[in-house]
């Protein structure tokens, strides 16, 4: 009697651990890796580098935010690139874009590019399932520089919704409280696009509070003293860069600039 009684209680621990096994299963999906490449600059203005960049990075900080998701490291896109001699525009055809996802053993890859016929941008972005080397989906926006935060959050927020992915609600109008260093900078791109050079200082300075070792804001930010003839506030910027920061790709134009500032300093004086 014991003994069948034993039997049974030993059934029941196998049922209940199998029970417990399968519901917490549910909560421990598997970790998805995803390759956001840098928007391919199809403007033919190369000033726009730093917007095609800056969405990339929007989009990948948007994403690693996701419980279950892992995004590959953008060095580890270039260095891959530069091993199989391919560019960002070759990125554009999805057999090269799904190879190149293979090869960083990612499950998704997400690749576009940017236009800009009048004065608006356009921005496509697709995302391709590497397993399958099917498209998952694809999204578009159009947007004058001044709005292109607003616009890029909606088109990433598009994104995500149709890959089941929930955004953090972000408030458009509200950036400026957001300490995330990408939407400051594409703030700051949009602002400088517009001409609006001060509130383009304004928010690449915001950038650099969020995060200091962002290089290419503070080359915007020069950029923008530049514009505004503060010359001795663009030096400040490019010094910081080029001693600072010595094997960052944004100190060969640096030092190009520094001159600039230079002669412009010692011409007023």
């Amino acid at each position: 009697m014991f003994e069948v009684t034993n039997k049974k209680i030993v059934l029941v621990s196998i049922l209940m651990l199998l029970i417990i096994s399968k519901l917490l299963a549910k909560d421990i999906l598997p970790t998805s890796i995803v390759c956001v490449a840098p928007l391919s600059n199809n403007t033919e203005d190369k000033q726009y580098d730093a917007l095609a960049e800056g969405f990339a990075d929007m989009l990948a900080v948007t994403l690693s935010e996701q419980k279950n998701v892992k995004v590959v490291e953008r060095h580890r896109l270039r260095e891959l690139l530069k091993e199989q001699k391919l560019s960002l525009l070759g990125l554009a055809n999805p057999a090269t874009a799904v190879k190149v996802g293979k090869l960083l053993k990612a499950d998704r890859i997400f690749v576009g590019g940017i236009t800009k016929p009048k004065e608006k941008f356009i921005i496509n972005v697709h995302a391709y399932e590497i397993e399958t080397a099917r498209l998952v989906t694809s999204e578009q926006i159009q947007s004058r520089p001044e709005e292109i935060v607003p616009a890029t959050y909606n088109l990433v927020n598009k994104l995500c919704k149709k890959l089941n992915l929930q955004l953090k609600p972000i408030d458009p109008n509200d950036i400026d409280k957001n300490p995330n260093a990408s939407l400051h900078f594409m703030k700051g791109l949009g602002f400088f696009y517009a001409a609006n050079y001060d509130r383009a200082i304004m928010q690449f300075m915001k950038t650099v509070d969020c995060d200091p070792l962002h290089t290419k804001a503070r080359l915007w930010m020069a950029k923008a003293y530049m514009q505004t003839k503060e010359y001795a506030h663009a030096e400040i910027e490019l010094k910081k860069i080029i001693n600072d920061f010595p094997k960052c790709p944004e100190v060969s134009l640096a030092k190009s600039l520094l001159v600039q500032c230079k002669l412009h300093l010692k011409t007023n004086r």
